[in-house]
This record gives structure tokens, sequence and C-alpha cells, in this order.
């Protein structure tokens, strides 16, 4: 069982809308809608990849109950803190007759008062006794400081539970300073974090490898789009090669899908290369479908027989 914390649940409305421009009207000729943010992603490409995963996090209002009834209408276990505020939603507009990636549109989320923070910290220290493995991704909203959830991360530490981080900005720069277990970035977050710029994927899995030594991290997997991803590890590092596709439907999801398919894999005690062999199939299948995480089967089968990984040392 992994543990998925989603501090900003939403309520993901996907829009097929064809010819869709800015500045124009136009009718939706479809909408799927999915219980998403990214913890809540990452749960379901576990449970797609035959994973156990448990969530936790913050719903509230209308919305809150929507995302409730989308949760267990999937089949996604889980336990929440009712909040006050309205839970948040996004839209993904895809132009079925545009060459271009999907188009995402996510508001901030709800103000998290002290009580609640409060409740969703005894769920997850309780939660965490039968897990091993503990994802916290996603935007933090409004409400909490960058130090409760470092010591948060800490107090994880201290109890031998690895702690895989996805977040951004401020969040990501205390988070990392926490050390947790293992962090998923991309180019640009990793960018952001150390103020360099990166050129290619040798530059990449440099500043991995720095990132990983100065803050004692057993894995740092940077994804970089349609370039692939690179990993570095105390086993060792990883250059995992794109999959690539004559066209892409939407690319919202894939780091989730990355972070889902690398759980899994290592949650089963599978070697580390094999784990981002699952990753890379997972983020690359993602991009077939519209839906955060949600993607299937034969994609993924496809993708895995397809996926590249080269130690590099």
């Amino acid at each position: 069982m992994i543990l998925c914390v989603c501090l900003t649940p939403t309520i993901e409305r996907n829009w097929i809308t064809p010819n869709f421009r800015i500045g124009g009207f136009y009718r939706v000729e479809q909408e799927f809608v999915f219980a998403s943010g990214k913890g809540i992603n990452v749960a379901r490409v576990i449970k797609e990849l035959k994973g156990e995963a448990f969530s936790i996090g913050f719903i509230g209002g209308h919305n809150g109950l929507i995302f409730q009834d989308l949760i267990e209408a999937e089949g996604l276990q889980g336990c929440w803190t009712h909040i006050s505020g309205e839970s948040r939603q996004s839209i993904t507009i895809y132009n079925p007759n545009s060459e271009k990636d999907a188009t995402s549109l996510c508001d901030h989320g709800p103000l998290i008062a002290a009580g609640d923070w409060r409740h969703l910290k005894q769920d997850l220290f309780s939660h965490a006794t039968e897990v091993k493995n503990i994802c916290i991704s996603g935007s933090v909203p409004p409400g909490i400081k960058e130090k409760q959830l470092s010591n948060v991360i800490k107090s994880l530490g201290r109890q031998h539970k690895n702690v895989w981080l996805d977040l951004n900005g401020q969040m990501l720069e205390f988070g990392v300073k926490a050390n947790p277990y293992a962090i998923k970035v991309n180019g640009r977050e990793i960018s952001e974090l150390t103020g360099k710029t990166i050129s290619d994927r040798s530059d990449a899995l440099e500043i991995s490898n720095n990132i990983r030594n100065l803050y004692g991290i057993s894995i740092v997997a940077t994804t970089l789009g349609p370039d692939g991803a690179v990993c570095s590890s105390i086993w060792g590092d990883w250059i995992i090669h794109p999959i690539l596709y004559p066209r892409v439907i939407s690319s919202i999801g894939c780091g989730d899908s990355f972070m889902g398919g690398l759980l899994t894999a290592f949650d089963a005690d599978l070697p580390l290369e094999e784990c981002l062999s699952w990753a890379s199939a997972a983020a690359a299948a993602n991009t077939q479908k519209l839906g955060p995480g949600n993607f299937e089967a034969k994609d993924y089968e496809n993708a895995l027989e397809r996926v590249h990984v080269d130690r590099v040392s």
C-alpha cells in the first residue's frame, strides 16, 4: 500500500472543443470529468498498474461532494478532511483539429485553517503506520506554511518512512531540505530550485546529482517532457530516453503518471532500472488519452516494450 497525500484535490473537467482558439465562442462537444490533483492522479496510476493506494486530502463545499462521488465511483480509496471552503476545479480544453497539446486552467484552492491542518496530520500519521512509501505531491493550499510541511516530512523520516515529494517553488525548496527519501521534479522546477539552466539531459543529470548529494536524498528523478527523463540515485544514474508518438493528445498528468509508475514498481521491490521503465511507460501512455493518469492498458504495454533506459554510472 502507498499513501498518497493530495493537499489540493480538484474536479477536472476535460472539454473536447473542435477548432478552439482564444477569443471565440465555442460549444463543448464532449465532457469528461475526473477527480484530480497530483496525489489523486498518482493514486489512479497505481491502481491501473495493480498496486494499492490510499489517499488523504482536504475537500469542501459542493465541489468537495462531487469530488467524493467521483473518487468512490472510480474505486479509489481515501479519507478526507472536510473544510469550510470550496474545493478547487480545473478545465482542460482539447481541440482535436489541432496538433497542439491540450490547454489547462486551474484555480489556487481554498484557505486551510489551523484546525483543518491538525486534523489532516492526524490522518496522515495514523495511516502512515501501515505503509512504507508516502507520496506528497501537488500545490500546497494557502494557510499551510513551508515549515509546517517540512516538519511533517522530517517526522515521517524519523519513523523510517520513504517520503517521495513532487512539489514546486518554495515548498520544493523547503521540502528538499527536510531530507525526503526521493523527489520527482521537471526541468523547470529543478532550474528554479538551483538557479541553473538545463540545456540537455547531461545538464539535468549533473544537477540532479548535485541536489541528491547536497541534501542526502536517495533518488532524484527529473522529467524533461519530450526529451525523456534522468535519474540520479544511491544505486547509480540513468538516462530514460523519450517514447515518441505521432500525436500527443494531452501531456497533462504525465509527471504524475511517471511518479505513479515509479512508486508502484518500487513498492513491489523491483530494481530501480525496472521502476524507471514502468514510470516512463506510464507517462508515455498518459499522452494518448484525456484525463490525468488515465490511460489504456494496451498503450501502457506498448510503451513498456519501447522503453530504453541507459545506465551511465
